[in-house]
């Protein structure tokens, strides 16, 4: 359970998909494939997967905040964040 306040309401917003990432950011609008690209990684498109799982800009945060299991083999699956 999050008690700080800012890191659970942003998790709220990531699992309803309106976070600022930018699959959930232009998710309906008519921008083309390049603009998806992670700000860090450039080549990756920034999905949920990436940005929690894999991203390096994220290290610090995601073993700060997430057990190591889940991002060692990193899959949605994982997370219960498919279908």
């Amino acid at each position: 359970k999050l008690k700080h306040v800012k890191a659970r309401n942003d998790l709220i917003r990531f699992r309803l998909g309106v976070s600022q990432i930018k699959t959930h950011k232009y998710r309906n609008s008519k921008r083309i494939n390049q603009d998806y690209a992670c700000p860090y990684c450039k080549d990756i498109v920034e999905t949920e997967a990436h940005f929690l799982l894999v991203c390096p800009a994220y290290d610090v945060i995601r073993n700060y905040y997430i057990p190591h299991k889940f991002f060692k083999n990193p899959c949605m699956q994982k997370l219960g964040m498919t279908g």
